[in-house]
């Protein structure tokens, strides 16, 4: 599935929820029910800078199609970054690098966040996208 579908349905799913407070406490319900990561994992190299939560987000590659996982350590973090894993999840780099996850602002959720928070999901997809483009000069 493209991204411009995968954000298509996000704003389907969480858009029935009639106000944000409900579309986090969704969030926060379906990453608390993720695996998140394991301790193993939660290590210096995997955590994302510039957030003031600890977040860590990790990714891989197989045949071209990229996937993430996420953990973090408060709840509407966790939520958020989950978020991105699951969309930047089942597409290839380049993809990746040119979609904005535009489904956050159509939501309403990045005007809901502090300042600090938004920052922090914007270094989210930095994250993401750094892993990506490492990986193509490798």
């Amino acid at each position: 599935m493209r991204l411009k579908e995968k954000q298509e349905e996000m704003i389907e799913a969480y858009g029935f929820l009639p106000d944000v407070q409900e579309r986090f406490a969704y969030l926060i319900d379906l990453s608390s029910g993720s695996e998140g990561l394991s301790s193993e994992a939660k290590i210096p190299a995997h955590l994302v800078e510039g957030c003031q939560s600890l977040v860590w987000i990790i990714g891989s590659e197989a045949n071209g199609v990229w996937h993430f996982q996420s953990d973090a350590d408060a709840p509407v973090v966790k939520g958020m970054a989950w978020a991105l894993a699951d969309f930047y999840s089942g597409v290839g780099g380049s993809e990746i690098l040119e979609t904005e996850p535009d489904f956050l602002q159509q939501l309403g959720l990045m005007n809901s966040l502090t300042e600090n928070r938004r920052r922090g999901v914007t270094q989210m997809v930095k994250r993401i996208r750094t892993l990506v483009d490492t990986s193509k000069r490798d």
